[in-house]
């Protein structure tokens, strides 16, 4: 009697482990409206180490690595606002913050994006309007071979606020500019 009961408890708690209503915690809503992302100041200045970038939060731009399927995410630190005026002031640059930003490319990088990061697309129709995808999808958006059930979305090449850990991108925020 007690075998068949625990033959009854495991055959019920397989079955509830299986059932597809069950969603796992890492299961991303794609194409799911969310903040667009915001920077105040600047963001982290490129320090590379032995080949390695710095963990931070850097301003990014990405590209499809020719005759590939891969990407690649071009790293470097923007300035914003008082800040950015600030930066050019100091630095003899009349016009060194046109539209309100300037991305300072005297140290750069290159980094690979994880296939697990949060990624979001700016909708190019509306500032401040994002939407949530994974690495798989902006792949084959700029590859221009993904589709988008977002009426009158079309991939632009905007920037993206990136969170860069271990030499990879693990959130990449595209962020909407003039």
């Amino acid at each position: 009697m007690i075998i068949r009961r625990l033959f009854v408890v495991t055959i019920l708690i397989v079955f509830a482990g299986c059932s597809p209503g069950t969603e796992s915690l890492t299961t991303q809503k794609i194409w799911r409206k969310v903040s667009a992302p915001v920077i105040k100041d600047s963001t982290d200045e490129v320090v590379v180490t032995n080949s390695r970038l710095d963990d931070g939060t850097y301003w990014t731009w990405v590209e499809r690595v020719l005759g590939t399927e891969s990407i690649v995410f071009h790293v470097a630190r923007v300035r914003m606002g008082a800040t950015c005026e600030a930066w050019a002031k100091e630095n003899g640059m009349q016009e060194g913050c046109m539209d309100d930003y300037a991305v300072d490319q005297n140290e750069t990088a290159l980094v690979d994006i994880s296939e697990t990061a949060r990624v979001t697309v700016a909708f190019q129709e509306s500032p401040g309007t994002s939407y949530e995808i994974n690495t798989s999808v902006l792949k084959k958006l700029i590859a221009g071979v993904a589709t988008s059930p977002i009426a009158q979305y079309h991939w632009v090449p905007f920037p993206f606020i990136s969170r860069i850990k271990n030499n990879t991108v693990v959130e990449a925020q595209q962020m909407w500019v003039p």
